[in-house]
């Protein structure tokens, strides 16, 4: 079934009749003149209806992107023929409760997949299930999902291209182009465009992380799920003009002369552009100055001083959290280089922190990486360290040094139930499963009750509300799903053994003398390991 919306700005809109929703699907809200071109808002209004009755082309990614997220979920949905489009898929899906209401509270979803894949057309994604149970509940909200250029369109830059007029950063400033899109046209869905949260995982909560440096107000609160922008730092510009010549090398462009070799780089066909360029060759947001700034030092971060993070001060406030086992998605990353990792590691850390006298030890020994008897007992330790210095340490340095009764943290600890290596265990992505009711059908009745209560806290949030007790700095709290103590409760307590994490990178910091030198320290030395320094 379909329904019509008379839009004041856009015109007849056909969508999706879901029931108690209607569903908007591949709203175009930016137009591209070219591949690397800045995106321009899209906002004209139609001559005839548009058909929005089906998902819109994704952005050139990982074609294999969706089968490959559900498997690391461990539990597949069924997937729609997927399409993607170079200039074209740069749209948003709309869902809009049923009935006539205004000033609903709105959320725009950012999703995942290390820059390098996702879209908004993904089943794991779909909003209607969370859009219902706000309707359930008495709070109605409308929620947007959106696409943003990835891998080497959204991220590749190099002196040559800004000086050729191709910014930096394209993924991210499509992300801001939707963001405007969202605040025009919101009221024509019922929507109010001065009560958005931006709800972002994995890499989209990187994406939130970074727009948090901004110095004007681009939304109104921000859910952070799994990952800030400690865990993938702003690549610094020489580093990007490295990644931009084995770029060329990779598609032999490397001899051409400049003028030539842009040019040939806007003709590459797509489908080379992506077999040709290895994941080695960094693509990610990149520390231009302008849009993008470097990272603070936890310290920085986990003071009350908004002028390393200005978003502290326009937000209304944040919900902030990660899995249990966050740190599962490395060991897919260093999957390959499994044989000998233990020596491989202690190598790195060692040479990374020789200046830090005594900081590369206490890793190895506090993890048993030293000790450990075979690359197996090895890779559990680095995950561990990873789940601490990459997840963990960063959430407690935001939630510290947010203003009090602004940030509202969460720990995921539910364990995946579902057949796989990480079954058991709170993995990552799984809290995307269980918060958009997408997976209930494949839960058991208390799992269901956990993924509702969690929707729940979720949607009291985007509504203004205070979902559950906020963080309070030095005394910490925040709301456990499942264990330690198996049920889902608010913990107020600064110990993380109480929710469900470990106090060893703490420990290790405190021991050291100078703590947040030392986890400034120790992140860096994980990020050279990663890169396989």
């Amino acid at each position: 079934m379909t329904a019509v919306i008379q839009h004041p700005k856009l015109g007849c809109i056909r969508g999706r009749d879901d029931g108690d929703v209607v569903q908007c699907l591949g709203l175009k809200y930016a137009t591209l003149s070219d591949r690397f071109a800045t995106a321009v808002l899209f906002d004209e209004k139609a001559a005839g209806e548009i058909q929005a009755t089906e998902p819109g082309p994704g952005v050139i990614s990982l074609p294999e992107g969706c089968v490959l997220e559900q498997g690391l979920i461990q539990q597949s949905l069924p997937v729609n023929d997927l399409s993607f489009s170079e200039l074209h898929g740069l749209n948003l899906n709309i869902t809009i409760p049923k009935g006539s209401r205004t000033n609903l509270p709105v959320f725009a979803f950012i999703h995942g997949g290390g820059f390098g894949m996702g879209s908004n057309a993904w089943p794991q994604y779909d909003l209607k299930n969370i859009v219902r149970l706000s309707l359930k509940n008495g709070t109605p909200v409308l929620g947007i999902n959106i696409n943003y250029r990835l891998g080497v369109l959204g991220y590749l830059t190099s002196q040559e291209l800004r000086e050729a007029g191709y910014e930096s950063n394209n993924g991210i400033r499509d992300q801001r182009i939707a963001f405007e899109w969202i605040r025009t046209h919101a009221p024509g869905f019922g929507g109010d465009p001065g009560n958005v949260t931006v709800v972002g995982e994995s890499a989209g909560a990187i994406s939130c992380s970074l727009h948090l440096q901004s110095h004007e107000e681009l939304f109104q609160r921000a859910m952070i799920m799994s990952g800030t922008f400690f865990l993938f730092k702003p690549l610094p510009l020489p580093v990007a003009e490295v990644a931009y010549q084995s770029t060329l090398k990779a598609l032999g462009l490397d001899q051409l002369a400049p003028p030539e070799r842009l040019k040939a780089l806007l003709q590459v066909p797509t489908e080379q552009l992506y077999a040709s360029i290895q994941p080695e060759i960094p693509l990610f947001p990149v520390a231009d100055g302008h849009l993008v700034h470097r990272v603070p030092t936890f310290g920085q971060i986990a003071t009350q001083d908004s002028s390393f993070l200005p978003g502290k001060f326009w937000t209304q406030g944040i919900m902030i959290g990660d899995c249990q086992f966050d740190a599962s998605i490395f060991a897919i990353l260093l999957g390959p280089r499994r044989k000998g990792i233990a020596e491989a590691f202690e190598t790195s850390i060692q040479t990374s922190l020789q200046d830090h006298q005594g900081l590369a030890d206490a890793i190895l020994n506090s993890y048993g990486i030293r000790t450990a008897r075979s690359d197996e007992e090895a890779m559990s330790g680095i995950l561990k360290f990873i789940n601490d210095i990459a997840f963990d340490a960063p959430l407690k340095a935001f939630c510290e040094g947010w203003p009090e009764g602004k940030a509202f943290v969460y720990c995921f600890n539910v364990g995946n139930p579902w057949e796989g290596p990480g079954k058991g265990q709170a993995t990552h992505i799984l809290d995307i499963a269980f918060l958009f009711q997408n997976y209930n059908d494949f839960l058991t009745t208390e799992q269901k009750a956990v993924a509702e209560q969690f929707g729940s806290h979720f949607i009291s949030f985007i509504c203004g509300e205070a979902p559950f007790p906020s963080h309070v700095p030095g005394k910490g709290g925040a709301m456990v799903y499942g264990s330690p103590s198996e049920a889902t409760e608010f913990v107020l307590s600064d110990r993380p053994e109480d929710v469900g994490r470990r106090s060893i990178i703490s420990s290790i910091a405190t021991e050291y003398g100078m703590p947040d030198t030392a986890l400034d320290a120790m992140s860096a030395a994980l990020d050279r390991f990663v890169a396989g320094y």
